[in-house]
Protein backbone atom coordinates (compact mmCIF):
# COMPACT_ATOMS: atom_id res chain seq x y z
CA UNK A 1 0.00 0.00 0.00
CA UNK A 2 1.66 2.99 -0.55
CA UNK A 3 1.81 6.03 1.97
CA UNK A 4 0.06 9.22 2.00
CA UNK A 5 1.89 12.52 2.71
CA UNK A 6 1.28 12.90 6.59
CA UNK A 7 -1.47 15.95 7.26
CA UNK A 8 1.07 18.20 7.97
CA UNK A 9 3.03 18.62 5.42
CA UNK A 10 0.56 20.60 3.12
CA UNK A 11 0.72 23.29 5.98
CA UNK A 12 4.62 23.05 5.66
CA UNK A 13 4.73 23.08 2.10
CA UNK A 14 2.81 26.21 2.05
CA UNK A 15 4.85 27.48 4.82
CA UNK A 16 7.92 26.96 2.80
CA UNK A 17 7.03 28.32 -0.15
CA UNK A 18 6.05 31.55 1.35
CA UNK A 19 9.37 32.11 3.86
CA UNK A 20 11.01 31.17 -0.04
CA UNK A 21 9.26 33.84 -2.01
CA UNK A 22 9.70 36.38 1.08
CA UNK A 23 13.39 36.02 0.71
CA UNK A 24 13.66 35.35 -3.18
CA UNK A 25 15.41 31.68 -2.80
CA UNK A 26 14.54 29.58 -5.82
CA UNK A 27 13.37 26.59 -3.57
CA UNK A 28 11.49 23.44 -4.91
CA UNK A 29 9.15 22.17 -2.58
CA UNK A 30 7.60 18.61 -3.36
CA UNK A 31 5.07 16.52 -1.63
CA UNK A 32 5.81 12.90 -2.34
CA UNK A 33 3.95 9.73 -0.82
CA UNK A 34 6.95 7.80 0.04
CA UNK A 35 9.70 10.06 0.73
CA UNK A 36 12.02 7.51 2.06
CA UNK A 37 13.68 6.40 -1.39
CA UNK A 38 13.64 9.62 -2.83
CA UNK A 39 15.55 11.22 0.16
CA UNK A 40 17.59 7.93 0.78
CA UNK A 41 18.75 7.32 -3.29
CA UNK A 42 19.67 11.60 -3.72
CA UNK A 43 22.86 13.17 -3.89
CA UNK A 44 21.71 16.54 -2.67
CA UNK A 45 22.30 16.91 1.14
CA UNK A 46 19.35 15.41 4.06
CA UNK A 47 18.46 16.46 6.66
CA UNK A 48 16.65 13.90 8.65
CA UNK A 49 16.24 11.86 11.89
CA UNK A 50 15.22 8.52 10.56
CA UNK A 51 18.31 6.77 10.70
CA UNK A 52 18.03 4.32 8.21
CA UNK A 53 17.39 7.16 5.59
CA UNK A 54 20.69 8.39 6.49
CA UNK A 55 22.68 5.29 6.73
CA UNK A 56 21.81 5.19 3.04
CA UNK A 57 21.96 8.87 2.16
CA UNK A 58 25.00 10.00 0.62
CA UNK A 59 25.41 13.28 1.96
CA UNK A 60 23.46 14.81 5.12
CA UNK A 61 22.61 17.33 7.49
CA UNK A 62 22.29 17.23 11.23
CA UNK A 63 19.14 19.90 11.31
CA UNK A 64 17.98 18.74 14.67
CA UNK A 65 21.64 19.19 16.68
CA UNK A 66 21.28 22.88 14.89
CA UNK A 67 18.34 23.63 16.04
CA UNK A 68 18.97 22.65 19.57
CA UNK A 69 22.27 24.70 19.47
CA UNK A 70 20.84 27.39 17.93
CA UNK A 71 17.41 27.62 19.94
CA UNK A 72 18.51 25.90 23.31
CA UNK A 73 21.88 26.84 23.79
CA UNK A 74 21.72 25.66 27.47
CA UNK A 75 21.08 22.00 26.53
CA UNK A 76 22.72 19.33 27.88
CA UNK A 77 24.19 16.97 24.63
CA UNK A 78 25.53 13.97 24.87
CA UNK A 79 28.25 13.03 22.36
CA UNK A 80 27.55 9.64 21.47
CA UNK A 81 30.25 9.55 18.33
CA UNK A 82 33.47 7.47 18.63
CA UNK A 83 35.40 10.58 19.67
CA UNK A 84 33.08 11.44 22.12
CA UNK A 85 33.30 8.40 23.79
CA UNK A 86 36.75 7.75 23.97
CA UNK A 87 37.92 7.56 27.81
Amino acid sequence: MEGQPVSNSGRLKTMLREISEEHGWNWEIELVPDPDPVLSGTDQIVASADSQILNQAERWFNLARVAIETRIPDAWIVDLSREGLKE
